[in-house]
């Protein structure tokens, strides 16, 4: 979603009165944010007579939040509850979606639901959901929209910035909009003329997304492949790839097939990757190479998954790092 796209978004869905119920999914925190603290400013001056939130990984008391919902609002229309890290797969989320389903909604409240991850409308709560909420999914944005999204905070700022420099911060800092805005403000307060330069960005902004694709791969190498699976899709939510994400875990295990067959010779092969050799060594002696050999076929099948159209890119991706787990920790 563009800067344009979602403020006109953001003024529909403000324009509407409660009765409202609203769940706000997806990876994008900075879009919910902002929504949520537009309905915040709704009521304003009253926020402690008409305003509850409730953190849902702290289990909540679910007739609290009830009782909550069918408070009548003071010195004002509505009432806002809202229900932070709302988890549909939890099972006090869907005893709470049961008591919804069964009470009869009060017209003047605004039931808010922030979660990462949206409904799964195949089963009986994420139907349910899908009946009793409004449902809007806030992917990551990508590399486009991204870029998009640098211009719209530079200017918002009263200042410029070069294409060049724009795309240098998005490779460096956009693993997310909160990490790009984030970095904004610190190169408004850095940068002294009207235009931020590819040199300022180098000097203020921290290498956030290749930090990103580093841990990725230094996790694949340790064969930490729980962390290096929340690292791919959070990567495929910016809008990478997965014949990338694929490509690293090639050079991985090719890696590591040369730690096997040539220990001696690997830190020549790696060049200025050569300070990994160590690790790639130590964590090759835990397998045999047959089983990597089995691990570079996955990935071809993970790929002819995606061009079949069996699964989709992330499923793909998360399947084929599952599936080498298997393979390499087989003794």
């Amino acid at each position: 979603m563009t800067p344009r796209e979602f403020i006109q978004f953001y003024k529909q869905v403000m324009s509407q009165s409660p009765p409202i119920r609203f769940l706000f999914a997806g990876e994008c925190q900075y879009m919910k944010e902002v929504l949520l603290r537009g309905f915040k400013r709704t009521v304003a001056g009253f926020e402690d007579f008409n305003l509850e939130t409730f953190w849902m990984d702290d289990k909540p008391d679910i007739f609290a939040i009830i009782n909550s919902l069918v408070t009548f609002p003071v010195m004002g229309d509505r009432r806002i509850v809202i229900l932070r890290a709302f988890e549909p797969s939890r099972a006090n989320e869907q005893r709470f979606i049961s008591k919804l389903a069964s009470m009869d909604f009060p017209k003047t409240t605004v039931l808010l639901a922030e979660s990462k991850n949206p409904p799964d409308r195949r089963t009986k709560t994420g139907k349910n959901i899908a009946k009793l909420f409004q449902i809007f999914d806030f992917p990551m944005p990508n590399q486009r929209e991204m870029l998009e999204w640098v211009y719209f905070f530079v200017m918002r700022n009263k200042k410029k910035i070069t294409p060049k420099a724009a795309n240098n911060l998005v490779e460096k800092a956009g693993v997310s909009l909160l990490d790009i805005r984030s970095e904004i403000e610190k190169l408004v307060s850095y940068v002294e003329s009207e235009r931020i330069d590819v040199g300022d960005v180098e000097d203020v902004v921290s290498h956030s997304r290749s930090a990103h694709i580093f841990q990725f791969s230094n996790a694949f190498i340790e064969l930490d492949f729980r962390k290096a699976t929340k690292l791919a899709t959070e990567l495929m939510s910016f809008g990478e790839t997965y014949a990338v994400i694929l490509s690293w875990i090639r050079r991985g295990l090719g890696d590591m097939i040369w730690a096997k067959v040539s220990p001696g010779k690997l830190g020549e092969k790696l060049g200025r990757r050569a300070f990994l050799a160590e690790r790639l060594v130590r964590s090759a002696r835990r397998i045999d190479i047959e089983h990597l050999f089995s691990a570079l076929k996955i990935l071809h099948e993970a790929d002819m998954l995606v061009k079949s159209g069996s699964a989709d890119e992330k499923t793909a991706i998360v399947w084929a790092l599952g599936t080498i787990e298997k393979v390499l920790s087989t003794r």
